[in-house]
């Protein structure tokens, strides 16, 4: 049995339906700042519990978990002996302050935490990252790996080092799109508070509006792909409807032309419920 933070990246959990395992959620809590909602954990981990899945920073809502979150996640995982997997590819990629979100690693013998050059480093097309964790795990994931990719290439593995050996001045860089982009975010939704709302994001590239439409929101994604070029992910894909996963960490024009595209589509569709 898997249990999973929702809404999440669903690489994990996609993982884990297409080889049959059974599935179950907690939530994070939108009315009060995708708050961990602990009730939720508590009655999803058992003792059929062989994983618990998490991702912080997390993707959609860039939610932080807090100390007090992260200990109550990791006294559940041991109060039944069930593995902890922690996807921690934002971290670095902080809003406010520049301390690196804490890693679960260090609080759980049975945690397996992973990173990556795609997300604060953004460089995805390297496609390398890293699993932490004990050895025989490890072990078993090089198997896999073997199987899977044998290597990555020569260059991708010099630009990452490259990459890692500047890291301070690469956050530096992707803190300040992010800080930035932010702020122009923040204007819009103020101006468009009708039909727009939401929960400032604490880590990422981006967050995930709330419009206040009846619309679903794969058809207001697929209008403003094919009407205004823009592309955002549909909330339903993280089973939260009237929601976008909107990305901001851009130059300010581009992040300007996107937020004024994305307001004009929300107008139509605004106007044709009041018709």
């Amino acid at each position: 049995m898997i249990q999973s933070q929702s809404p999440t990246y669903q690489q994990f959990p996609g993982l884990c339906k297409n080889n049959g395992c059974s599935l179950k959620y907690f939530y994070l809590k939108e009315s009060e700042g995708w708050k961990l909602d602990a009730d939720s954990l508590r009655a999803a981990v058992s003792n059929s519990t062989d994983v618990v899945h998490v991702v912080n920073p997390n993707n959609p809502t860039a939610k932080i978990l807090t100390l007090e979150e992260m200990d109550l996640i990791v006294t559940h995982c041991r109060s039944v002996d069930a593995w902890l997997v922690v996807d921690e590819v934002y971290a670095g990629a902080e809003r406010e302050g520049d301390a690196i979100t804490p890693s679960f690693y260090s609080m759980y013998e049975k945690c397996v935490a992973i990173g990556s050059m795609s997300k604060a480093y953004g460089l995805p097309g390297l496609r390398i990252g890293w699993a932490i964790g004990c050895a025989t795990v490890i072990a078993k994931c090089w198997r896999h790996h073997e199987y899977v990719a044998i290597s990555s290439g020569m260059i991708d593995n010099m630009l990452a080092e490259e990459a890692l050996l500047n890291r301070p001045r690469i956050l530096q860089r992707t803190r300040g799109l992010i800080r930035n982009g932010w702020s122009l975010v923040q204007c819009a939704v103020e101006e468009n508070s009708d039909i727009l709302s939401v929960v400032p994001p604490q880590a990422s590239a981006m967050c995930f509006l709330k419009y206040h439409l009846s619309v679903d929101s794969m058809t207001v994604s697929r209008k403003l792909a094919t009407q205004e070029k823009i592309l955002v992910v549909p909330g339903i894909l993280f089973d939260e409807e009237f929601h976008l996963r909107f990305s901001f960490a851009l130059p300010p024009d581009a992040v300007k032309l996107g937020l004024a595209r994305l307001v004009k589509v929300l107008r139509e569709f605004r106007g044709m419920e009041n018709v």
